[in-house]
């Protein structure tokens, strides 16, 4: 006995649906689709591994497969805005001793009185006004800035002190200047 196909059909092709070749290859296009899938994730995941600090980042990863003809992937990727915040502070003042202004005062009468000798005027240090303002601010400090003034009114000038200790200091800078 021999079958029969309907008419316009190919009598090698079977005559009812779905035979068991088509299953394995809904299952292979499947698979297919997931590992696809799966390796493409990994590629848009990624890892950074920077030295920033990243701050407000979300990544969402979203896929769905359809398991019947034909095969569609669907992959989302958002991003939100990253923001690197980098902190550098620069100290007002240099590590070390600091001295207070009475201290910074008497440093700057004295230098003044010794510049003041190299140019022919002998002033003691008791006869100069002495103004002093603390580098950073503050009451004590490392580096002053004054301005030196005779009482006498014949010599002036701007010079710098530094603490060599918490009780003493050097001045620094001195452009005192006497008038003949």
């Amino acid at each position: 006995m021999s079958s029969q196909s309907p008419p316009g059909q190919d009598p090698n092709l079977p005559t009812s649906g779905g035979g068991s070749g088509s299953k394995i290859l809904i299952g292979v296009l499947a698979a297919l689709a997931l590992g696809l899938g799966a390796a493409v994730a990994i590629v848009l995941v990624g890892n950074d591994s920077g030295s920033s600090q990243t701050i407000g980042s979300t990544t969402a990863l979203t896929r769905s497969v359809d398991t019947t003809a034909p095969k569609t992937i669907t992959q989302e990727k958002t991003i939100t805005q990253e923001k690197t915040i980098t902190q550098e502070t620069t100290p007002t003042q240099p590590p070390g001793p600091k001295i207070d202004a009475a201290t910074a005062k008497e440093v700057t009468a004295t230098a003044a009185s010794t510049a003041a000798a190299a140019q022919g005027a002998q002033i003691p240090a008791s006869d100069w006004d002495a103004r002093c303002t603390a580098v950073g601010g503050g009451t004590t400090s490392a580096t002053w800035n004054c301005q030196a003034a005779s009482n006498n009114g014949q010599c002036s000038g701007p010079l710098r002190v530094v603490a060599t200790s918490d009780t003493a200091g050097r001045a620094e800078d001195v452009k005192v200047t006497c008038e003949q």
